[in-house]
């Protein structure tokens, strides 16, 4: 299920004790190609857990990965599946008591994880407001349990992308999520699915210059920036109150657009986080069926649409060493040669970013196509700079 990292280990501490002495010069954090987990298994047409991997979600140590019903027939069943162990000996746990009836062409658009409260969110738009829902289950099992709750519905709306905002309730997380057509957060209760904020009064997340509402990602970083993906483009915002974001440059109740896209994609698989204490803040986005891409100065950059791309906050490649993250990236030194075989159609991919159990910043892509998760991490050297590097090497002496 996963590639043999003792090989990796030996070449990167090595590497480390090389590239040390230039780490403090280092203006960008490089990402290495930890292992590939196998999702094949878990998501195919007769799992019931979906044909397809859709969206992920981390918790510092395990993945959650949403299913997609890709056929028609039978099974007609969508759910969650707990990656255990990503940056180690990964598992496949299939959750049951996540499972539900999807229609064909859907599924679970968006995962999200909370650690204060040890909760898996999960969203699904079935094509109607009336029969989507947002729900919120224990980590541990996919269960209601005494503290979960489903909204059916939710204000009467398709959840086309759902995140946790860290600070939206009057300082405390809430469930934010966004609907076609409208360019405010919304916001639900973390605590029992309470609306908060709706179409008429949630904080505004359009892009400036304006570039559509037809939402496919979602995300926040600890301090609640903002970063969105639309039909048109990627935009990141800065948070100026609990309910209101600004862009790079101060305008308020807009924010910036980071990236145009070549053209409008209205399709799912659009990921994007924010990469936050990686030295500098980055941005780390699907490029689904883009072929260039416009950042907020105006330069215009070429890309092809099956790698994740890493820009700057202004969506700008200004000082950057490393750009796209492709999936064929050696592991230990072995060329991942079968993903160029099948990647020819893999533009459709989701992202989660968070720190392991190590401390390390640990970034994950979910391939729809190829049914697979990438785990990328930052190489020794970049963990220098950060100061991590003698920390993760003294925690493997134990």
């Amino acid at each position: 299920m996963f590639k043999d990292r003792r090989a990796r280990l030996a070449v990167m501490v090595f590497a480390s004790s090389l590239a040390v002495c230039t780490a403090a010069t280092a203006t960008q954090m490089e990402w290495v190609h930890w292992q590939v987990i196998d999702l094949g298994s878990a998501f195919n047409n007769t799992s019931g857990y979906g044909d397809n991997p859709l969206s992920v979600a981390f918790d510092g140590v395990n993945a959650y990965v949403g299913g997609y019903k890709n056929t028609a027939g039978s099974p007609g069943t969508v759910g969650v599946v707990k990656v255990e162990n990503v940056t180690g000996a990964a598992t496949l746990t299939p959750l049951a008591a996540t499972q539900f009836t999807s229609p064909t062409f859907r599924g679970i658009d968006a995962l999200a994880y909370h650690a204060g409260t040890d909760s898996l969110f999960i969203a699904h738009d079935s094509g109607t407001a009336a029969t989507g829902f947002i729900t919120r289950r224990q980590a541990s099992d996919g269960s209601v349990g005494g503290s979960g709750w489903t909204v059916n519905g939710p204000q009467n709306a398709r959840a086309f992308a759902m995140a946790i905002d860290p600070r939206g309730d009057n300082g405390s997380a809430g469930v934010a999520f966004l609907t076609q057509g409208s360019g405010r957060r919304r916001l639900l209760s973390l605590i029992d699915g309470a609306t908060l904020f709706d179409g008429s009064n949630g904080g505004i997340i359009n892009t400036s210059p304006d570039s559509g509402s037809t939402w496919r990602a979602l995300s926040f970083d600890s301090k609640g920036n903002v970063v969105d993906a639309n039909q048109n483009a990627y935009g990141y915002g800065l948070r100026v109150t609990d309910n209101q974001w600004s862009t790079l440059t101060g305008a308020t109740n807009v924010i910036t657009r980071a990236d145009l896209k070549t053209g409008t994609v209205n399709n799912v698989g659009q990921g994007i986080v924010i990469m936050e204490g990686v030295g500098s803040d980055l941005l780390a986005f699907s490029g689904r069926n883009v072929t260039s891409l416009t950042d907020s100065l105006g330069g215009i950059a070429e890309v092809a649409d099956t790698h994740v791309h890493i820009r700057n906050l202004d969506g700008s490649v200004t000082g950057l060493t490393q750009i796209v993250l492709t999936g064929a990236e050696p592991i230990g030194g072995v060329a991942q040669t079968g993903w160029g075989v099948q990647d020819a159609n893999a533009d459709t991919k989701n992202l989660a970013f968070g720190r392991d159990s190590r401390g390390r910043p640990t970034l994950l892509v979910v391939d729809f196509v190829t049914r697979r998760l990438d785990v990328y991490v930052p190489e020794p050297a970049s963990l220098a700079m950060l100061g991590l590097s003698g920390l993760l090497l003294a925690r493997r002496r134990r």
